[in-house]
């Protein structure tokens, strides 16, 4: 469902079933990668935080979107000052995941 909101907003998207592949992914397309929409719980010893502390070591500028159905208030600990990662908490809708966008990538 994230990748057909993504392609209907405009967005070109490349889908990892596994945080293995992902990472895989990233580095086959690091280069024109501007934002990474990662869930929390990826079904493995790693977590999307662990995810997104990997890939933003390796380029400042990539942006990132952490969703969850798990409840953290307005923000996971530690990422109070964080301005390249958000968070989405599920469910959303379109529009929200379009406002966020939006706000991060296109300013």
């Amino acid at each position: 469902m994230v990748k057909r909101h993504l392609t209907s907003l405009g967005f070109d998207a490349v889908l990892a079933p596994s945080a293995e592949q992902a990472v895989e992914l990233y580095h086959q397309h690091r280069d024109t990668i501007r934002l990474v929409f990662c869930d929390y719980n990826l079904g493995s010893d790693q977590t999307g935080l662990d995810l997104i502390h990997q890939f933003s070591g390796q380029r400042g500028d990539v942006k990132f979107i952490l969703s969850s159905g798990e409840v953290f208030g307005d923000e996971l600990p530690g990422l109070a000052d964080a301005k390249h990662i958000r968070l989405l908490q599920k469910p959303y809708r379109r529009e929200d995941l379009a406002a966020l966008l939006d706000e991060m990538l296109r300013r």
